[in-house]
């Protein structure tokens, strides 16, 4: 079959690929710090969700400013099994 002459988008991005094997180990580590310093860790799942939603979900758990406190809460999204990975199965 001939070779399409129609005319593809070049993308002009110069930013590297983030999904590599240091990025994930990063990553994991990071979870792991985060439950060592929470004295709680909630997990959930959802489908669906528009982004204002949940923007709004994150700046209600943000910190206040002017406070003193040291990050109360942090959410992490990511894959299933890299979560997996990072909770320890």
């Amino acid at each position: 079959m001939p070779r399409s002459k129609r005319s593809r988008p070049v993308p002009l991005t110069k930013t590297s690929k983030r999904a590599t094997r240091d990025h994930k180990a990063a990553y994991v580590q990071e979870v792991r710090e985060a439950v060592d310093n929470h004295d709680h860790v909630f997990l959930f799942s959802f489908e669906n969700m528009r982004s204002n939603k949940f923007k709004d979900i994150r700046l209600h758990f943000r910190p206040k400013p002017g406070s003193m406190e040291d990050a109360p809460t942090r959410i992490f999204l990511g894959k299933n099994k890299l979560l997996q990975v990072a909770l320890g199965r």
